[in-house]
């Protein structure tokens, strides 16, 4: 009979995704961009040019995201994250003596690859939720402060290496960071289940897990999460939420990986320093910690799916304040709204896949529908190179992106969740 542990091991679980997730933001679009100007400045290349080797990777990760996510949900994520962090170092060990575009191309194309079609596939899908039903939005949360606690500090580290070296000493240490921080404790400590170690998700009892069941049973609104039973992706696709929630995250997706990354060269274009645009973006970083932490504990409590149309409102209502920017003052103010914004979807499109559609087929769920969010990665990154490259502004893409927000928003609120009433859909073994 299993018990109630005093130290339940999930909690591990949550630390070593935080800390992948650290490494990975090495990789992430903000700390990218710092790397656009001097790049291109010494190569001549154009900020397309750059932004297509980031696409191209993104694309192909798109396409290796399913595959993975059925691997994961299969066999676990252990070895497949640990492979994926380790080529993650490789490929900014490469970038760092790149002398021709073809060498630059192969190595951030590889990296995104691993970043978002290997690493992210397993981290931000299965992995936490697998682990937690009542408590899954504070672990959400927790594991969600590795890569918030990276892009605030890394775009600053490496914007220092930068000034006080290269760009290459930049890359070559930031493949050092991935390499110490996130290996061995992927490889010594991950984990696929509670299962497998002979526990329940959250730590519970037997009997307390029972008994929960029992009293969400009672609920016409009661949710795959509540009653501790999955769909599989054949079922959760013969439901609309699946599409809907599709199509807001991919959206999403796009906005703030195009904002993020041209953020630092908007602002300095300008006619702000630098410092100031890194330090715009350090303080998105901040404040997006804040508001994935307050989300996490609030969407335990309220409709996830209300919390997050609301969220994509406020974050369609930020880049009205966005192309208003001329001084530092409203870049601050616009990165503290944006970043609350942009925390709380962090753990949101994390948290309701898990609560519509339970925990065993999440891989395979997630895998799917990473594949068009990591997409729209990909558009919103080249959308903002092409259109400064056409008209000398980001004004129009970022107008078209508080669009795109707020349509989001109107399908996450038609996105209901699948009624559990009548399904027989038993946890697999």
């Amino acid at each position: 009979m299993r018990r109630k542990p005093r130290f339940f091991y999930g909690w591990t679980i949550v630390g070593v995704a935080a800390l992948t997730g650290y490494a990975t933001s090495m990789q992430m679009l903000p700390v990218q961009g710092v790397f656009l100007k001097p790049i291109t400045d010494e190569f001549g290349w154009s900020r397309t040019a750059f932004t297509s080797a980031i696409t191209a990777g993104t694309v192909l990760a798109a396409l290796a995201a399913p595959i993975v996510g059925t691997l994961v949900d299969r066999y676990g994520g252990r070895w497949v994250v640990t492979f994926g962090l380790t080529m993650l170092a490789a490929s900014m060990f490469a970038l760092s003596v790149v002398s021709t575009f073809w060498q630059f191309f192969i190595p951030i194309a590889a990296a995104r690859i691993m970043h978002l079609g290997v690493i992210s596939t397993a981290v931000m899908g299965p992995i936490v939720p697998m682990w937690f039903n009542v408590k899954r939005g504070r672990a959400l949360a927790l594991a969600g402060l590795g890569p918030r606690f990276g892009v605030a500090v890394n775009p600053v580290f490496a914007q220092l290496l930068i000034s006080l070296a290269s760009w290459r000493v930049a890359a070559f240490s930031i493949g050092i960071v991935i390499a110490a921080v996130s290996i061995l404790p992927t490889a010594i400590f991950l984990r696929r289940s509670p299962e497998d170690m002979g526990l329940l998700p959250d730590g519970e009892s037997p009997e307390d897990r029972e008994e929960r069941i029992k009293e969400a049973a009672t609920r016409t609104d009661a949710t795959a999460s509540d009653l501790d039973v999955s769909l599989r992706l054949g079922q959760a696709m013969r439901h609309p939420s699946f599409y809907l929630l599709m199509a807001a995250f991919s959206v999403a997706f796009m906005i703030v990986s195009g904002a993020t990354f041209h953020l630092v060269p908007f602002l300095t274009d300008t006619g702000l320093s630098a410092g100031t645009a890194v330090g715009a973006l350090f303080t998105w970083a901040a404040a997006a910690t804040l508001g994935m932490v307050t989300t996490g504990l609030v969407i335990e409590r309220a409709n996830v799916r209300l919390v997050l149309a609301v969220d994509l409102i406020l974050l369609a209502l930020s880049f009205i304040l966005l192309m208003a920017t001329t001084s530092a003052l409203p870049a601050y103010t616009w990165a503290v709204f944006f970043g609350l914004a942009e925390g709380g979807l962090f753990v949101m499109q994390q948290m309701i896949f898990a609560d519509y559609y339970g925990r065993q087929s999440l891989g395979a769920i997630r895998g799917t529908i990473w594949m068009m969010q990591v997409a729209g990665n990909a558009v919103g990154a080249l959308a903002g190179s092409v259109v400064f490259d056409l008209t000398g502004s980001y004004l129009p893409v970022f107008a078209a992106f508080g669009i795109c927000s707020a349509a989001g928003a109107v399908c996450v609120f038609f996105a209901r969740p699948p009624s559990m009433q009548g399904l027989s859909a038993p946890t697999p073994a």
